[in-house]
């Protein structure tokens, strides 16, 4: 969750930032857990009490919540976001994608969020996963906002050290034929480590192509507009579809961007819904008009940059998808391979030694049939939180075992369960059958 870029200083009034746009992406959905006026304490989901203790909520607005939590089992603290039922149909699909695509890549890639379960109880549909400690990249860019209102946020060299680390999650997903086409700050979350170490999350919106090199080629306007390249926010007059790895390279740009000036190359400040068509088109517009130094909300920042710099931003903000930069051309270009300081340089060393030793699993151990009954169940899932709360799946009824208790199925979405015996039970708090093939289809 990120906070607005909102800070003023010395009587100058602050650019409007990425921070400031930050709320778009997150939506404006406020917390009201009032009562008569009072305020009052959330409590997380009944039906959870048995496997996590709440430790505090990390976040709420109007579909749902996220909680940090203690898993009772284990003690291992895991970030829980639960999507109230019944879930629009509109959203199912992104959920879907969302639980699979972190399953299956987050464990293979240290820059990545691992999922470790999804849930479904009468009142939510819920994911748990890795607990990023550090918040998100909006939060840390906004705390180093230069007094002067003017400058670099960060400077060129952590930033190199943060967006060597972007460069690597895209790279791995883009291996694993998925785009994430999504990146963006708030989507960028950072670990408790110092220096911290980048963890991309949120998948909604990506994009799995397998084996197909022709399923590559996308057709969806899809994204956030200030990071979106010109080839998606067009996509509905482009007949030809567009690259998703290209774009997720154009994100990358805009983050890279940000990290350095705190503001966006092409922003919509005469449309600041980024829902509204008319936000999209008004980016599309200065992309394809403006050269992205032309106009800088931060002109000294600008002017501090190193030509290593400007030269990497010239090649990714190409509107020609086809001529831009790509990603092994980018970590061969001379300002990604300039000198970062000593303890950023062992940071990434411990890093790239503890990513050797992970395996190889998601191409060599998954197995396939596992994996697939895994997706079976998790649709399952996602189709009964489409209905209203309260609505259980035939023969997992309330009350069906005697005393009333707390309905909670969970599929484990880590490795080991498509690598070997998938686990995947109704809790003791549980009614009814403990198996999601129990579900029969619906008319």
């Amino acid at each position: 969750m990120g906070c607005c870029f909102s800070s003023e200083s010395d009587g100058n009034k602050a650019p409007r930032t990425a921070g400031a746009t930050a709320k778009y992406e997150r939506g404006q959905d406020g917390v009201n857990n009032s009562v008569h006026g009072e305020r009052q304490k959330p409590v997380l989901d009944v039906a959870l009490a048995h496997l996590y203790e709440p430790v505090h909520l990390l976040g709420a607005g109007g579909t749902g919540e996220s909680w940090l939590v203690s898993e009772k089992e284990t003690g291992e603290r895991l970030a829980i976001k639960l999507i109230k039922r019944p879930i629009p149909q509109v959203l199912q699909p992104m959920m879907l994608r969302e639980i699979e695509i972190q399953s299956e890549l987050g464990e293979g890639h240290l820059n990545i969020i691992k999922s470790t379960c999804a849930l479904l109880t009468d009142a939510h549909l819920g994911i748990s996963m890795e607990y990023a400690s550090g918040g998100s990249l909006t939060q840390y860019v906004t705390n180093r906002f230069p007094k002067s209102g003017q400058g670099l946020f960060l400077s060129e060299e952590e930033t190199r050290y943060f967006f060597k680390q972007i460069i690597d999650a895209i790279e791995f997903c883009h291996n694993h034929h998925v785009a994430h086409r999504d990146l963006k700050l708030d989507n960028t979350l950072l670990d408790g480590s110092n220096p911290p170490y980048i963890k991309i999350c949120d998948f909604g919106f990506a994009k799995s192509w397998g084996e197909n090199p022709e399923r590559a080629n996308l057709f969806t306007q899809i994204g956030t507009p200030v990071y979106m390249s010109p080839e998606i926010i067009s996509a509905r007059e482009n007949k030809t579809g567009y690259d998703p790895k290209s774009s997720d390279i154009w994100s990358a740009g805009v983050l890279l961007y940000v990290m350095l000036l705190g503001s966006f190359p092409f922003d919509h400040d005469d449309h600041p819904d980024p829902n509204s068509s008319g936000a999209q088109q008004e980016v599309y517009q200065l992309q394809n008009s403006e050269y992205w130094g032309a106009h800088p909300q931060n002109p000294k920042g600008v002017e501090q940059l190193s030509k290593e710099a400007v030269d990497l931003l010239d090649k990714i903000f190409v509107v020609r998808s086809e001529d831009r930069i790509s990603l092994a051309q980018i970590k061969e270009h001379p300002w990604y391979n300039l000198p970062l300081e000593p303890h950023h340089e062992r940071a990434l060393q411990i890093l790239r030694e503890e990513q050797a030793k992970l395996p190889q699993y998601t191409v060599d151990t998954v197995d396939k049939q596992l994996q697939s009954k895994r997706h079976q169940r998790i649709e399952k899932m996602i189709k009964y939180a489409g209905t209203s709360r309260g609505t259980l799946p035939p023969q997992s009824l309330p009350g069906e075992l005697g005393p009333r208790m707390p309905y909670v199925c969970r599929v484990d979405l880590r490795h080991a369960a498509v690598a070997a015996v998938e686990r995947i039970s109704l809790t003791a708090g549980s009614r009814g059958n403990n198996d999601l093939d129990t579900i029969t289809e619906e008319s």
